[in-house]
């Protein structure tokens, strides 16, 4: 029995599976952030733009 619990401790055929879990799931991490920093930063630009638009007026005369 102890020998059976030693080669599973030392056994390393599933610690590649982890490792690509634990940096999958930080891509995922880094890329939502990015994405939420990106989208608040747009639709700020966004607004002010409408702001602009709504404020400036177009003559009658082309």
């Amino acid at each position: 029995m102890p020998d059976t619990v030693y080669s599973f401790c030392r056994d390393e055929d599933g610690a590649i599976t982890i490792d690509w879990v634990v940096l999958t799931a930080a891509l995922l991490g880094v890329t939502y952030l990015a994405s939420s920093l990106i989208g608040t930063g747009t639709m700020s630009l966004r607004d002010e733009i409408s702001i602009a638009i709504d404020n400036h007026t177009v003559g009658g005369n082309f």
